[in-house]
């Protein structure tokens, strides 16, 4: 019985073993090299032509959601118009009036028919031209109620069209994000399709990847990406006290003369690499993998796109902006679901 738990024992630590050597080898780590990109911004324009009356942001890195006002047309002229037509699309009194004009010609038709049935002798009262004017009378006030509803279906296309141009008139974003260009000001006219405000999402970017083209066959779409990114450093972080060795004043600097210079020499900066304090890391998943080859003969490089979550710092500032270099990337293949 023990010689069995052993065996059992052993079997288990083998496979055991053998799963964790066959998770290694799906999970292949592939290097690749790129730049940081937006992955999601518009441009907003206009599709009528008008005269901006407002823009709502009023400076750059304004913050708007989706479906916000961003700018306005000047509707004076467009509101009443769709006013008028409105007006003229509850107007119903020249159907009723058809309907009242087809009931009549309905009841005096009737009332000859009926006549001239009930005639016991050959001869009708009425005679037969008389009754064919009566049944043209019916067909002509029914030409006339259809007349009559189609122009009143018109009328109401007509205000239901002027509707959509006064709401035209407000443009609204269609992405939530920060404000990163205006390009207009109130007072001036513009054109359908003038770009006025360009709104870009800062919290996914897109991570433009180069790879080997001889991994081509372990890459797939959902595949986790671990990347390495420069962290950006503060303006005056080199300045003052900070400054380098070789930039700081020598102890006859404030003497007459010449001034002499430190003969400490100058440190080397500290390099942006991984596991460097001055970098960030960030995790992503691969979104599309391009169908053609990026470069000729051995250089040949796999395009690869990867959506990438992006953070903030504790003033705000996001830390992935657009041309932002890749230090290192790597792509775990095998780690889609």
């Amino acid at each position: 019985m023990k010689n069995e738990i052993r065996l059992l024992i052993f079997a288990a630590a083998v496979f055991g073993a053998w799963s964790v050597a066959e998770r290694g080898e799906a999970q292949q780590r592939i290097p690749a090299t790129g730049l940081i990109e937006v992955k999601d911004q518009v441009s907003l324009s206009p599709e009528i032509a008008g005269l901006i009356v407002e823009v709502v942001p009023k400076t750059e890195g304004f913050v708007v959601k989706e479906g916000d006002v961003v700018f306005r047309l000047n509707d004076k002229v467009i509101r009443k118009e769709y006013e008028q037509a409105v007006h003229e699309a509850s107007a119903t009194f020249e159907i009723e009036f058809a309907r009242i004009a087809l009931e009549q010609a309905e009841v005096e038709l009737k009332k000859k028919q009926d006549a001239n049935a009930a005639q016991k002798t050959g001869t009708g009262v009425f005679s037969d031209s008389e009754i064919r004017k009566a049944t043209l009378d019916v067909e002509q006030q029914k030409a006339m109620l259809v007349k009559a509803e189609s122009e009143h279906k018109s009328r109401q296309l007509k205000a239901e069209a002027d509707m959509i141009r006064l709401n035209q008139t407000e443009v609204r974003s269609t992405l939530g994000g920060v404000v990163t260009q205006i390009n207009r000001l109130a007072g001036e006219s513009v054109s359908p399709g003038d770009a006025i405000i360009t709104v870009t999402d800062m919290s996914t970017m897109r991570a433009d990847l180069r790879v080997d083209y001889a991994y081509y066959g372990d890459l797939k779409v959902g595949d986790r990406v671990e990347l390495v990114v420069a962290k950006p450093k503060a303006i005056g972080q080199s300045a003052g006290i900070f400054a380098a060795p070789s930039e700081r004043p020598g102890v006859l600097d404030g003497l007459r003369g010449e001034a002499s210079r430190s003969t400490t020499p100058p440190a080397p900066s500290p390099a942006a690499t991984t596991g460097n304090a001055d970098t960030e890391r960030f995790e992503g998943t691969v979104t599309h993998i391009r169908p053609e080859l990026d470069g000729s003969g051995r250089e040949k490089k796999v395009q690869i796109y990867a959506s990438i979550p992006n953070r903030q710092d504790k003033d705000g500032r996001y830390l992935l902006l657009q041309g932002v270099e890749v230090l290192s990337a790597t792509i775990l293949s095998g780690s889609s679901k």
